[in-house]
């Protein structure tokens, strides 16, 4: 006992036995981007034609929104038991089509300060200019609201079928 007191006198009751390590960490605006085309989904190519019916296409689209939107609800990812990798905040624009038309993609991170700001609004820009009606863009301040988004656009839409010839 006697020995502890005078050790903690002697160096001001630090704990100099305590091992020194490095723990890298790291944070920043990073940005996804994602096209999905459901309307490939049970498509073959070399047959041109569909090798499942509609009811199994909807199902696997919904099993690609959900496996999606579950990369983002749980990240995983390196040194996941010491340092859980998390979302402080999630905002963005989701586009999409219901004809042959593609759905624009604009990167948040391209470009410069002014292009950072304003990737919805072109988005949503370009959208209008292609097709009207048959693209639609919707932007998204959180996670739930992309959650909901989804959900929505399962219930709501029905992707377009590929016809290859007369």
């Amino acid at each position: 006992m006697k020995e502890n007191r005078e050790t903690k006198e002697k160096t001001g009751g630090a704990n100099l036995g305590q091992a020194i390590f490095h723990r890298p960490t790291s944070s920043g605006i990073y940005a996804i981007v994602c096209n999905l085309e459901f309307a490939r989904i049970g498509y073959n190519d070399i047959l041109q034609r569909y090798l499942l019916d509609e009811d199994e296409c909807r199902k696997r689209g919904q099993v690609l929104l959900e496996s999606l939107l579950h990369t983002f609800v749980q990240l995983n990812g390196a040194m996941r038991s010491t340092q859980l990798p998390h979302l402080v905040s999630m905002q963005g624009v989701l586009s999409w089509s219901t004809t042959v038309l593609p759905a624009p993609l604009l990167s948040p991170l391209g470009g410069g300060k002014e292009d950072r700001e304003s990737y919805r609004e072109q988005t949503s820009t370009i959208a209008r200019s292609l097709g009207g009606d048959s693209i639609r863009t919707l932007n998204f301040d959180s996670l739930a609201e992309l959650a909901q988004h989804f959900s929505n656009l399962h219930e709501e839409t029905r992707p377009y079928t590929m016809r290859v010839g007369g």
